[in-house]
């Protein structure tokens, strides 16, 4: 199975979750520069950085409130209920936001970012439970994550063109595109069959290897917090644009920092997100001089992609294997912007009030604290290894799985073979059979799986 074959079926069976995914990360995108530019107006430019991170902040209380507030609507029948009631709630929020005033703007806004909060940590626990094609998972994310930027700076480009209804055009589309992604979301479905499948084992480290995965995930957000917070305060006095051009750079980024994770399980990936977080940092001195806040800005939204994949990728991946997945695929992302929101307000007050030199300190020591997260209980590479418990899991999963489909010998061996990637006369050849007797016995191992391609077939024990 190579990547290409991967992408296909991740297109064909996974596009709803995948532009469901796209809408949700323009709608954050966009609506926590929105809200802030809302804010700015309503209580003035000082008042912009403060409100951003109070946004981090209550984005952070959706993610983190959704496994427990799905486990008690879940014992209620009313789940998908709440989760709708919370999109229109969200959607609405955003449309009336900037035509109120006051504390009013900002309880609309605020509420409106919950609400994208609960559904941003929906969409992370279904890519846990529904995708399985984990070899490519960093590229699952980071295309529709990418897309969101770029139709982020595209609707910016035009936004001009609409003149004075431009606030009411934005608002709409904002609203619309949260909505659609919290619809997309009910409606979509997983085709791989469950009822007849038994509960695969959990990997017995999984939890332990997620807590480092936590601490490492809070240190980069604050990284990423301090620099936030000098840029949103430029941004608020007008000094650079956050909207720009140089916003584009995340999508080479993103895609890079994707394929990082990917290549062979990411086992160099946490190295690669240690280079870049240095890399951001060495960058940040170029926030020195008004001549270079544009080289500054761009190489951190390059550099800080791997943040984004890392708070992702990891936590989505790896939460399946535990016994809390809708818990551990979102609580990444709610530390981010947790602790992201903390350190944006901290950012903001070092960069008007200390020293570079204050900063670099702060930052070395950051690093220092990440290297040694990564190096003592990250151990440089995206999921754990696995250990001879899980590997005797995986050999009673597989058996399992062929009781389940009541599989014959000769089809329990041709899937042994299958799983070990041998191409078909290299089967046949081994069986001792000629190549069309392999298509039939490939073809009644479909038929009993309910899968449609070897790919899908091979997929579905590979879980």
């Amino acid at each position: 199975m190579n990547n290409k074959d991967h992408f296909g079926l991740y297109i064909k069976k996974y596009w709803q979750l995948s532009l469901a995914f796209m809408l949700y990360m323009y709608f954050y995108l966009t609506a926590e520069l929105a809200f802030t530019g809302c804010a700015e107006q309503v209580f003035g430019k000082d008042a912009g950085t403060v409100f951003y991170g109070t946004i981090c902040l209550i984005a952070a209380m959706g993610f983190f409130t959704f496994a427990p507030l799905r486990k008690v609507f879940l014992s209620t029948g009313l789940r998908r209920r709440l989760f709708l009631g919370l999109g229109m709630a969200g959607a609405l929020c955003t449309l009336l936001a900037p035509f109120a005033n006051g504390w009013i703007m900002g309880t609309l806004s605020l509420f409106a970012m919950f609400c994208a909060g609960h559904i941003g940590a929906a969409l992370l626990y279904k890519m846990t439970v529904s995708v399985r094609e984990k070899s490519i998972f960093g590229l699952f994310i980071a295309i529709p994550y990418a897309a969101a930027f770029l139709l982020q700076y595209l609707f910016g480009f035009i936004e001009p063109l609409f003149g004075s209804i431009r606030l009411a055009v934005t608002h709409t589309a904002l609203a619309a595109a949260l909505l659609a992604s919290a619809a997309l979301l009910l409606v979509y479905g997983s085709k791989a069959p469950e009822g007849n499948v038994p509960r695969l084992a959990k990997k017995t480290d999984a939890k332990q290897y997620l807590f480092a995965a936590l601490m490492a995930c809070l240190i980069i957000s604050c990284l990423f917090g301090l620099m936030d917070g000098i840029i949103m305060n430029l941004h608020a006095g007008q000094q650079l644009n956050v909207r720009g051009w140089v916003r584009l750079l995340t999508i080479p980024g993103m895609l890079f920092a994707a394929w990082t994770a990917d290549y062979k399980g990411g086992r160099y990936f946490p190295f690669a997100t240690l280079l870049a977080m240095t890399a951001a940092v060495i960058a940040m001195f170029l926030f020195s001089t008004a001549q270079t806040y544009n080289a500054a800005l761009g190489s951190i939204y390059l550099f800080f992609s791997y943040m984004n994949i890392y708070t992702l990728a990891v936590f989505v991946r790896v939460a399946h294997d535990t016994d809390l997945p809708d818990f551990w695929a979102s609580v990444g992302r709610g530390a981010k912007y947790a602790m992201g929101g903390l350190f944006v307000l901290l950012g903001s007050f070092i960069f008007t009030s200390l020293s570079l030199i204050f900063i670099a300190v702060l930052y070395i020591a950051l690093l220092i604290a990440l290297a040694s997260v990564f190096y003592f209980r990250g151990r440089l590479a995206i999921s754990p290894p696995p250990t001879a418990a899980d590997k005797s899991s995986a050999a009673s999963d597989f058996n399992s799985l062929v009781a389940a489909y009541r599989f014959t010998e000769r089809e329990t061996e041709l899937m042994r073979l299958l799983l070990s990637g041998k191409s078909t006369s290299a089967i046949a050849e081994e069986m001792f059979v000629n190549v069309s007797t392999v298509y039939k016995y490939t073809s009644a191992i479909m038929a009993k799986t309910e899968t449609k391609s070897r790919l899908e077939l091979v997929s579905l024990f590979k879980r």
